[in-house]
């Protein structure tokens, strides 16, 4: 697992850049802008990542929606 923290005048492209080769060519992962067109469905794609990538943990609880209503 990688994670950069950055401030966001200081963006470092180049290493986000460097890690995405790396993860593609290791698993076939893929990093791609966000479709703020599509903001729900980025959201619901982003959250089932995340369930799927962490339900094996111990102790993982999955996030539930909050209704806006």
């Amino acid at each position: 697992m990688l994670a950069f923290v950055s401030r966001s005048d200081q963006v470092q492209t180049e290493k986000i850049e460097r890690a995405a080769r790396r993860a593609f060519a290791k698993n076939g992962v893929r990093v791609r802008p966000i479709n703020m067109k599509d903001f729900d469905g980025e959201v619901a794609r982003v959250w089932e990542v995340y369930c799927a990538a962490w339900s094996r943990n111990w102790g993982f609880v999955p996030m539930t929606a909050r209704s806006s209503t």
